[in-house]
C-alpha cells in the first residue's frame, strides 16, 4: 500500500511504514512488532516479490494479484489486467 504522498503504509496497521522487509524490500512496516506479526503470511510470497516489481509490470493496465489455485500448494503472484 502506498499513500498519496509516496509514503509507504505498514502491511499490518496502515500507519506510515518506515521499515522494509530485508529479503524482498517490498513490504513496509511501522515497527518490528508489526513485521513479526505479518511474517507467517508474508513468507508465503516474499521470495516471489522480485519477479513482480513495478519495473517488471507488462503495462500500466496490469496489477499484481495473489492467486490461490486449489491444486497448488500455496498462493502465487500473477499479473492481472484491469484494462
Amino acid at each position: 500500500p502506498i499513500m498519496a504522498n509516496n509514503s509507504h503504509l505498514c502491511e499490518q496497521c496502515n500507519n506510515p511504514g518506515t521499515l522494509r522487509c530485508g529479503e524482498c524490500h517490498q513490504s513496509h512496516y511501522c515497527s518490528k512488532v508489526c513485521q513479526k506479526t505479518d511474517f507467517k503470511l508474508h513468507k508465503l510470497l516474499c521470495k516471489q516479490f522480485k519477479d513482480f516489481t513495478d519495473d517488471k509490470r507488462p503495462s500500466p493496465d496490469y496489477y499484481r494479484a495473489i492467486y490461490f489455485h486449489p491444486a497448488e500448494e500455496g498462493p502465487r503472484f500473477i499479473w492481472l489486467c484491469y484494462g
